[in-house]
């Protein structure tokens, strides 16, 4: 795969647009990728970290404006020996307008963003920061472009996943306070808090502050640092998560080390430094997550000390904090990130499955999770007179649809089997909740990370909510052995089949597909495409489906 980013760092935004794209980098090389970087010679740029990873880097003059920068760019692309796979844009100065005319140089773009406020041209877009609203990209990407909405998604380093294996329960109060105001610290923010500390006038506190490489205020920093007891200022850190493991609270900034800090459950006290950062600060001290003072310009250093006081009278609200925050990241972003990428500019991890009805006019599925709705990508085989017509038929004639009681249905083919579909209702909510987490189920999920009781319970109400979705509960002697989903989209309808764990490898899957597909065109008509995307490893599903009548997509 042939991958090219396009990001910056600078004492002026920082370094967290190239770190995180760093990771990426080093996830993606480590499977083979070859990565170029695209960057400009700002003050304090990291294009030399860059190449110390063994990464080629296309340096941009400091000077030139956005225009002159795009023109560049898109001669760096024209002059690739292969069309690149993917270019990667983490940039709060490019929109659709930088991204547009480069789309003919690349076969898909993916654009990191927080800020939701400008449009785009992309095919996945990457948003990390914590929102309740899912549909905030809604008019400013395209309609089939893949949205990873929540710091679920949020790309850190291996080294905080590894440190959340041997995590304490954080209730032995403040012993250890770690300082960390970001790369660059240009509002010298970290002075500030270190005064705080300092009229604490607690010695039996150790103190852990972190300097950044493009912070210009490390002089005066460590002088201050000299007057606190047990202080200790640290440089070129190479593993921050040692550091917040062994913190009891962190004062930092509310930049991409917010997701750090949470993976590891730690309670932090946050300061906004830059705009980006006001939303993700003010949202998480809602929820209970950290505690937010505001704007640097706006917090004293009577405030910090007062907060901290707070907190150490208050070991309780630490642990609440901690909990809270853990529950929120759990490392495997950015292994959920690098899978949609090869899912969306490689077929390989996937199977198209393809059923036609008995009208013309086809229906479009997709098991699990919703990869694209491009329908571009359907190769036209169905058109070819190649599909098996009896498998079709039998599924969807008329005269094989019976009615049941209380909303149930059942096919002649399949009452000696006693399954029967019920529309799905909001008693049925913990069944789905435990079933897709189940590590038997998630694992074959185009998104394998478990899901909250909080964002299940959301989800779950708005989909029986939903008329363009119907999901329906298969029972067997009583007993719930799964479920099946369909969401009608502009283009097709969506499919996803999900198993009671109990059930699995007991031949139940194609049958309740079989039934699913029959109930759904008896009560919905459907005249669209009916797709199934499954991943390639998942070979029960794959065969399900074609037990079911589907059939693959080449």
């Amino acid at each position: 795969m042939e991958l090219i980013i396009r990001a910056d760092a600078s004492v002026f935004i920082g370094i967290g647009h190239i770190i995180r794209c760093l990771t990426l980098a080093d996830k993606s090389n480590r499977r083979g990728a070859n990565i170029q970087f695209i960057c400009k010679e700002e003050k304090g740029n990291l294009i030399g970290l860059i190449e110390k990873k063994g990464y080629r880097s296309h340096r941009l003059p400091r000077s030139i404006d956005l225009a002159e920068e795009r023109e560049l760019t898109k001669k760096i692309l024209e002059n690739q020996s292969n069309c690149p796979d993917l270019l990667i844009v983490d940039h709060y100065d490019i929109d659709i307008s930088y991204e547009f005319p480069l789309r003919e140089h690349v076969k898909k773009i993916m654009v990191i963003d927080d800020l939701a406020n400008r449009r785009h041209d992309c095919d996945l877009l990457l948003d990390q920061s914590y929102s309740k609203s899912d549909n905030r990209y809604n008019g400013l990407v395209p309609e089939n472009c893949i949205q990873l909405l929540g710091p679920k998604y949020a790309i850190l380093c291996p080294q905080f996943q590894k440190a959340r294996g041997g995590l304490r329960k954080r209730d032995n109060g403040v012993n250890r306070i770690l300082v960390f105001m970001g790369g660059a610290d240009s509002k010298n923010t970290t002075s500030k808090v270190l005064r705080a500390i300092h009229m604490l006038d607690r010695s039996d506190i150790a103190v852990d502050v972190v300097i950044g490489n493009l912070n210009p205020y490390h002089d005066e920093i460590k002088m201050l640092a000299s007057k606190i007891p047990n202080t200790i200022c640290h440089h070129n850190v190479e593993n921050m998560a040692n550091l917040m493991v062994s913190a009891d609270l962190c004062i930092g900034a509310g930049g991409t080390t917010t997701w750090e800090r949470c993976c590891v459950g730690l309670p932090t006290i946050t300061i906004i430094l830059a705009e980006n950062q006001k939303n993700i600060s003010e949202n998480l001290d809602k929820e209970g997550v950290l505690i937010n003072l505001g704007w640097y310009h706006s917090v004293t250093e009577i405030n910090i000390k007062e907060v901290i006081e707070t907190l150490i009278d208050n070991p309780q609200k630490m642990v609440s904090m901690s909990d809270k925050s853990r529950r929120l990241v759990d490392g495997e972003g950015v292994n959920s990130v690098y899978d949609t990428i090869i899912s969306m500019v490689s077929d390989r991890n996937q199977y198209r499955l393809i059923l036609e009805n008995e009208l013309d006019d086809k229906v479009v599925y997709k098991e699990d999770e919703v990869i694209t709705n491009d329908v571009r990508e359907i190769k036209p085989q169905i058109q070819t007179g190649e599909k098996d017509c009896n498998s079709v038929k039998r599924l969807s004639h008329p005269h094989r649809l019976l009615n049941g009681k209380n909303g149930t249905h059942q096919s002649e083919s399949l009452k000696s089997n006693a399954i029967n579909l019920m529309k799905a209702e909001i008693t049925d909510i913990n069944d789905i909740f435990e079933w897709r987490n189940h590590p038997d189920i998630r694992k074959y999920f185009f998104n394998a990370n478990p899901v909250s009781w909080n964002v299940h319970e959301q989800w779950f109400n708005r989909k029986l909510k939903d008329h363009n979705t119907a999901i329906y509960v298969a029972c067997h002697i009583e007993n719930k052995i799964g479920s099946i989903r369909f969401e009608n989209k502009a283009e097709m309808v969506n499919i996803s089949v999900m198993l009671n764990p109990t059930y699995l490898g007991k031949g139940f899957g194609s049958k309740i597909i079989k039934l699913g597909v029959e109930k759904f065109i008896k009560d919905r008509s459907p005249k669209k495409h009916l797709i199934a995307e499954i991943k390639a490893d998942n070979i029960a599903s794959i065969n399900a489906f074609k037990k079911a009548g589907f059939k693959e997509v080449i």
